[in-house]
């Protein structure tokens, strides 16, 4: 599930600049790979990880509970802010949403408090983002087909 999660992250990232497009764009693995080590040059390799609490499936949506480990203090205590994800399943094995939720003034405290600073590899995400909670518009009849199954 980790990478499911990673890669959800990854694909909610992916679709902001993309979202008003009527159809879901094309992906090669070799632009995906792009993308995911662009978006978390960084951010990995430092100590961080995304370790999962719990998971709940209704329909197509999954909703992910999980903590974004950020490495740990001088006495060994691991740096931690959790967060949420909600997912929409889209079928074969591929997910065509994710809207992930972290508290922003925690992880502003806890980076700070770290005494964080952006490696120079570190990509700033966009300064004027998507910030919709909207399925893209090709997959908003998502829900309703999963609506009338076992009932």
């Amino acid at each position: 599930m980790r990478k499911i999660l990673i890669l959800s992250l990854l694909l909610l990232v992916a679709a902001l600049p993309v979202a008003a497009q009527s159809a879901p764009p094309a992906a090669t693995p070799a632009a995906i790979r792009d993308f995911m080590e662009q978006s978390m040059a960084g951010l990995t390799g430092h100590g961080w990880s995304t370790p999962e609490n719990w998971i709940m499936v209704d329909g197509p949506r999954v909703v992910s509970q999980w903590d974004q480990v950020l490495g740990n203090d001088a006495d060994g205590n691991p740096w931690v802010v959790p967060g949420l994800s909600i997912l929409y399943y889209a079928g074969n094995g591929l997910f065509c949403y994710s809207h992930d939720m972290l508290n922003m003034t925690h992880i502003g405290q806890t980076m700070r408090d770290m005494g964080w600073r952006p490696p120079k590899e570190f990509n700033m995400p966009p300064r004027k983002p998507n910030w919709s909670t909207e399925l893209p518009l090709a997959w908003r009849g998502l829900p309703d087909a999963f609506t009338n199954q076992g009932k």
